[in-house]
């Protein structure tokens, strides 16, 4: 049996994405339901794991975790599953036999909104790989990761290359270093009041203009944005505008494109080439906005700085490959999930396919 575990980052700030993502491809998990997705959050806790409790109703919210009175540094976090329940049906690819984990990293979504946390890519992936130890997965996952996502799956792959059987990168940021082409250094408390002011408006107009550029807006784009929308004003929004703030000083600060010729798994590379997603180019000057977010040039250069690579590039999509074209998108990862991405020359995709 093989199973997928979607490992969801969760709603990010408009800045960077909508829902990074991070997905493994496990086999032999007798711990997890095979018909069935899993979803969990991310709680802080000096605790070690615990196995996820019984699966609760698919309509039942998971219940909220609890959060230390004074956390220590990020170091001594271990992450746990606070919550693991059944969720939405398997993808199309999986055709009802792989199943789905979904857990939201910390700071994201339903997950702990910590206000000590210094994040960091390696972290993360760390929280990542101790919660599939704590579902049972012991073999090598195919890791999939979109946006912000996929710079957390490179660096999973980058600290993890035993337990990485391959690698998906969809649209990944951290394809270029920000800081060195020119982007401006911005304080916290700029970076706090970007995510305040943060509304359904300016989320929708940054999304058509990364995400679907030149496409016609429909109700499947929109629920993402509604979604997105519901977190800025939540109930917990202040510690989300915060978290948010530090995750992007974690992005401009952390670029991978540097160690990609150190991955090690085989990978495979889903680029929009409309897409042109760049952290601090809104608050760059025009000479340096010019210089940034060009993925038809980076999804190219990226491919060849990875050993190993393949990559499928698409003229006609932005940020968001499976999100437009859901049915191209499930039908590329259907292919690599088989057979390693050998049948991909067959598809008849309206794409570039380099080796």
């Amino acid at each position: 049996m093989k199973l997928l575990t979607l490992l969801v980052a969760g709603a990010a700030l408009p800045l960077i994405s909508a829902a990074p993502a991070s997905t493994a491809i496990v086999e032999d998990t007798s711990s997890v339901d095979a018909d069935a997705s899993v979803a969990a959050t991310l709680a802080l806790s000096t605790k070690t794991f615990t196995q996820p409790s019984a699966p609760q109703n698919v309509n039942e919210a998971p219940p909220e975790p609890s959060v230390p009175e004074s956390p220590r540094p990020s170091s001594s976090y271990t992450a746990r599953t606070s919550a693991a329940r059944p969720g939405t049906r398997p993808p199309p690819f999986a055709k009802g036999r792989v199943p789905v984990i979904l857990p939201e990293q910390l700071g994201f979504c339903k997950s702990t909104k910590p206000t000590q946390y210094t994040f960091d890519l390696e972290g993360l992936a760390t929280n990542t790989r101790n919660l599939l130890k704590a579902l049972g997965v012991t073999k090598p996952p195919i890791v999939i990761g979109h946006s912000l996502g996929g710079m957390l799956a490179s660096r999973f792959a980058l600290t993890y290359p035993e337990f990485t059987k391959s690698l998906v990168l969809v649209s990944p940021i951290g394809l270029e270093d920000w800081k060195q082409l020119g982007v401006p250094d911005r304080s916290f408390d700029l970076l706090a009041n970007d995510e305040k002011t943060t509304t359904y408006a300016s989320l929708r107009g940054y999304e058509q203009a990364t995400y679907y550029p030149g496409a016609e807006w429909t109700e499947d784009f929109d629920k993402w944005v509604v979604m997105l929308t519901k977190v800025y004003e939540g109930d917990q929004k202040e510690k989300f505008w915060a978290d948010q703030a530090r995750v992007v000083e974690m992005v401009l600060g952390q670029p991978t494109i540097h160690e990609y010729k150190k991955i090690k798994p085989k990978t495979l590379l889903v680029i929009g080439e409309k897409d042109n997603t760049a952290i601090g180019k809104v608050w760059s000057p025009p000479e340096v906005q010019a210089k940034l977010g060009n993925y038809a040039v980076l999804g190219r250069k990226a491919q060849a700085a990875i050993p190993d690579a393949t990559l499928v590039s698409f003229p006609y999509l932005g940020h968001a490959p499976q999100i437009q074209d859901p049915e191209m998108f499930n039908r590329i990862l259907s292919s690599w999930v088989s057979d390693g991405g050998r049948s991909l020359g067959s598809l008849k995709l309206n794409a570039t396919i380099i080796r």
